[in-house]
């Protein structure tokens, strides 16, 4: 084919039958040659043009030559075709379904608009979709005022959905949960969800209905403007559905007519000068009633009476499946399609009817280079539209700047917003004695619990169904233990986890003959999991003595020395076993152990990316700034202190400077490790506080961050001696803590001063703040078996010790169902297990892929502690299955999480 000498190929046009002007007239149809937007409002509305083939092949035909007028509306754009025109494209086998047309058209349209053109946004559209959903319902037809309330209710919510602002502006309202909250919500409920939903009800009215200039329902619908008695949900809700697809063309039309008006202020909108253009190959099975020839009638109905000069239809297809028109050539076609390129347009009084155009028989011909054949447009030279914004702001700025200067400016004062607000803001002193909390009665509850679902598990063996025993490893409540032991240790959530999932479980085993039974065994490991090699042994022992029972092991809540020595007794054993809190790398021993829980080396890369990147650090003068430096408080003898602290000093080496302080306390069963250059050994923790003081009185003007490490017991004392004996006293400390901090700030055990900024990271969201409806439907069921006000219902204990049951109860049906019941065992759970594990979790999307020992992307969530409780701060990764996984974080989400490769 001739070059055209700017590098595009012309396409070989058809010569029979005007068929050169066509091709002219469609190009300067949808691309006029006067691009300036203020000649826009002298266009005429074009007619829907269908072109027909016959003989043989004719579908094959059609084919071709739709996607030819797809590659027309196309530029070369360096080695890629670029959209030159807004337009959709839907082939025959994309109109099959009961989908209505216009919202297959729009779903296309918005999600490829051509650069330098900005983000096309539809919201009448979106409502009259909205509307549409509803009124398809089976259920719809309950009553008109009920219907309209209903519907108005619907639209509102699906708003509230695309909207933050609405959205947050709803959550603020609350909800009537019958705790405390409830007086808020009497109080915000009006405010911040009647009264808003009320007012934007109303403006869809005035606006749709009573507006004479923007009133395009009430034109539609043939109702008079003005403030007369018709409300628009009211009206809406007794329509029928045969309206539907003719209103939501209104409603794009409306969309589209105020994207296209001209403009001189915004840059993207003065590049609006296209039509957008719709391309249909029409479906042969469709029928004079089915739902693609409805759409072309509705289109040319409601395109004429809406006056809509953006858009231009083209639909091809066999001549059996064309509509009824006006019967044409394409010199015809080529006159029609010219008169409304220029600004003459047409007078006849079949402008509204389509155009109907046999095509040459050579046709064809038109798709002999290829789909994209490249269309021949002048090469301008103009600046794109973000320059354009910048030289519109930068003369505002500069007109601003002069008129200040001549008035006399005032002084503005300027900090970055601290993560949470200042610490003066959030300053609080503990919660409740934790004396009123009788927790070895609801360790002993939680006991019961499982005790009652094992004897269901045993009743139902005798009945002849299929169960099956996992091992639990944790450390029982002690009388002997001290209250802040009791409440820090997590045995008791995380036993209630255990609890409620196995209850889940075999309430579900006993609807469903394809899933097993689970009992639950429990195993002493001891405090501080001093026997956990000894339960391991133990639990080996069951095993062989019951091969067939024992299926796996759940629990193990730290990582210590003594933990992994048990974790590497049941791997040798080939005993499958998922721990909850468990995160050290160094616990991943074997094939046969998994970690509900992101691994240590996560939670470290999170928070270290946290405090380089968030403003979590006073400056003193009411605002805040990321850390620079960072001083690592750990245990080297500690299994998990060592780790995380490790992963975190060796990730913010990168970007800033991490100084140690080692402390251990209590002497270390083997040799201490030789410290690092650098490192501060300390024997006491007033000896840390001095210590941490040391560091910070070294650079006062860096911005430092504590990372405590180290175990959660140990915390409070030093907040104690940093806050009154040292030389710091009273002075602004940021401290972030690891996982191991959680349940203990949660329960309300540590004090929060003025001078104290504490983050610590967690596994799930607060309550109120989940991300998915498997982690609401478990809090809301937590709250209705142990209150609305336990301690420790932010706390991720339970939702992991939930989700380890979970894993190991899906592992042990899909061996029920591989095997047809014959063999459930340790072999074909770990079969199941290293196959690979796909699971809605409560702590979030739960992937374990072939082989691997975590979890990919589990939800890290990092959270400031205050007086009103845990504010999440930072949040990431996949909290739900069907949702894209939470990338960015912070105001208004400017940071990208770090990324979580397997």
């Amino acid at each position: 084919m001739p070059d055209n000498g700017v590098g595009e190929h012309r396409p070989r046009f058809p010569e029979t039958d005007g068929g050169r002007d066509f091709v002219a007239a469609f190009r300067e149809a949808v691309v006029p040659g006067e691009r300036r937007a203020v000649k826009r409002g002298g266009r005429a509305v074009l007619p829907l043009v269908a072109l027909f083939t016959e003989g043989e092949e004719r579908r094959a035909r059609a084919r071709r030559v739709l996607w030819w007028l797809d590659g027309c509306l196309h530029v070369e754009a360096g080695p890629r075709a670029a959209k030159l025109v807004p337009h959709a494209v839907l082939t025959a086998d994309e109109l099959a379904g009961d989908r209505l047309v216009t919202d297959r058209l729009v779903a296309r349209l918005v999600e490829g608009v051509p650069a330098r053109t900005g983000r096309l946004r539809v919201p009448n559209y979106l409502l009259m979709r909205d509307i549409a959903e509803w009124l398809r319902r089976p259920d719809a037809g309950a009553g008109p005022a009920e219907d309209a309330t209903a519907l108005r209710d619907a639209c509102h919510e699906a708003l509230r959905r695309r909207d933050r602002l609405r959205g947050g502006l709803w959550w603020l309202g609350g909800r009537d949960d019958g705790s405390l909250g409830g007086l808020w919500y009497l109080v915000a409920h009006p405010l911040c969800q009647v009264l808003p939903r009320w007012w934007w009800a109303r403006r869809c009215t005035r606006r749709l209905v009573w507006s004479r200039r923007r009133g395009w329902f009430a034109r539609a619908q043939g109702l008079p403007h003005g403030r007369i008695a018709v409300e628009f949900f009211s009206s809406v809700a007794t329509m029928g559905v045969h309206d539907l697809e003719r209103l939501l063309l209104h409603a794009l039309f409306e969309d589209l007519r105020r994207a296209t008006r001209p403009t001189r202020v915004s840059p993207w909108r003065r590049r609006r000068a296209t039509r957008y253009t719709f391309l249909l190959e029409l479906p042969a099975n469709d029928g004079p009633d089915g739902p693609v020839r409805r759409f072309l009638d509705a289109y040319g109905e409601a395109v004429e009476q809406a006056s809509c000069t953006a858009t231009l239809l083209v639909a091809v297809g066999p001549a059996e499946c064309v509509p009824k028109g006006v019967p044409g050539s394409l010199r015809s076609a080529a006159h029609r399609l010219a008169a409304g390129a220029d600004r003459g347009g047409s007078d006849d009084d079949t402008s509204g009817r389509p155009l109907v155009v046999p095509l040459p028989a050579d046709a064809a011909a038109w798709a002999e280079e290829g789909r994209r054949v490249r269309p021949v447009v002048p090469r301008r030279w103009r600046t794109g539209p973000a320059t354009s914004a910048a030289a519109q702001l930068t003369g505002g700025a500069a007109a601003l700047g002069l008129t200040l200067a001549i008035l006399g400016p005032p002084v503005f004062e300027e900090h970055d917003a601290c993560l949470g607000g200042s610490a003066t803001e959030r300053a609080a002193s503990a919660v409740d004695p934790p004396e009123a909390l009788p927790l070895l009665a609801q360790y002993q509850e939680a006991v019961a619990m499982i005790e009652e679902q094992n004897a269901r598990a045993d009743q139902a063996a005798r009945d002849g169904e299929t169960v099956r025993t996992v091992a639990y490893v944790g450390t029982p409540v002690s009388d002997s233990w001290d209250v802040e032991q009791q409440r820090s240790d997590g045995a008791v959530p995380e036993l209630r986890g255990v609890a409620l999932a196995q209850q889940e479980l075999n309430d579900e085993a006993r609807s469903d003959d394809q899933k097993v039974w689970l009992r639950v065994e429990l195993y002493d490991a001891g405090e501080r999991y001093e026997r956990a090699a000894e339960a391991a042994g133990e639990i080996v022992a069951a095993a062989e003595a019951h091969p067939e029972e024992l299926i796996g092991v759940v629990g193990i809540a730290q990582s210590r020395d003594v933990t992994r020595e048990a974790v590497e007794i049941l791997d040798a054993a080939q005993i499958p076993t998922i721990v909850t809190n468990a995160t050290a790398d160094a616990m991943q021993v074997g094939p046969y152990l998994r970690q509900i829980a992101p691994p240590s080396s996560r939670e470290a890369e999170v928070a270290s990316h946290f405090v380089s990147e968030g403003n979590v650090v006073e400056d003193g003068a009411g605002g805040c700034a990321p850390a620079d430096t960072v001083i690592v408080i750990q245990d080297p003898t500690d299994l998990y202190s060592a780790s995380v602290g490790n992963d975190f000093a060796d990730a913010f080496d990168d970007g800033g400077v991490a100084r140690g302080v080692w402390y251990t306390p209590e002497p270390a069963g083997g040799a201490t490790p030789t410290p690092d250059e650098g490192v501060t050994v300390e024997s006491s923790i007033h000896g840390v506080a001095e210590s941490v003081c040391a560091r910070l009185r070294e650079d006062p003007e860096a911005s430092t961050v504590v990372y405590w490490a180290a175990r959660s017991r140990e915390f409070q004392a030093f907040l104690n001696d940093f806050g009154d004996s040292t030389d710091c006293s009273g002075e602004t400390l940021t401290v972030v803590g690891g996982n191991e901090l959680t349940n203990a700030a949660l329960s309300g055990l540590y004090e929060h001063p003025s001078w104290l900024r504490l983050y610590h990271a967690a596994h799930v969201l607060p309550v109120g703040e989940s991300l998915s409806h498997v982690a609401e439907e478990f809090n809301a069921h937590y709250a209705a078996v142990f209150g609305t006000d336990d301690v420790w219902r932010d706390d991720g204990h339970p939702a992991l010790a939930y989700d380890t049951m979970q894993v190991m109860a899906e592992a042990a049906n899909r061996a029920y169902e591989s095997s047809g019941g014959k063999s459930v065992n340790r072999a074909s759970v770990q079969t199941s297990l290293f196959g690979g594990i796909e699971k809605a979790g409560v702590s979030g999307d739960i992937e374990f892929l072939s082989g691997e020992p975590v979890s990919l992307d589990k939800p890290m969530v990092i959270v400031l502690h205050g007086a009103d409780g845990p504010e999440p701060v930072l949040a990431c990764g996949a909290f739900a299955p069907n949702a894209d996984s939470v990338a960015e974080w912070g105001p208004d989400e400017e940071f990208d999480c770090p990324a979580d490769t397997p």
